[in-house]
């Protein structure tokens, strides 16, 4: 809870908490970000630079959202790049 206190700080928010006494807790935050036309190219090439990857061994990333929509967009960005998601080290062991 500190850590997720802590990043929701960071971008100008705070945490609210609804709980009940033998139900269970409810968190929540609201963050405004900037809508973003063509954010594939805008988040690509930063600064003038294209991000191709990174140095090092390759990293195996976990990505967790309840929209497909959104799971499917960070996949197609990662992996390219060459993060390896849990979906393609599955597919590579077989």
């Amino acid at each position: 809870m500190a850590i997720s206190r802590q990043i929701v700080n960071l971008m100008a928010s705070e945490i609210k908490v609804e709980s009940q006494l033998g139900v269970g807790g409810k968190f929540s935050f609201t963050v405004k970000f900037p809508l973003s036309y063509n954010w594939v190219n805008s988040v690509s090439n930063l600064g003038g630079k294209q991000i191709i990857g990174y140095t090092g061994n390759p990293k195996t990333i976990l990505i967790i959202d309840d929209h497909w929509e959104n799971h499917s967009v960070l996949i197609n960005w990662l992996q390219p790049v060459g993060f390896i998601t849990p979906e393609e080290k599955m597919l590579l062991m077989n």
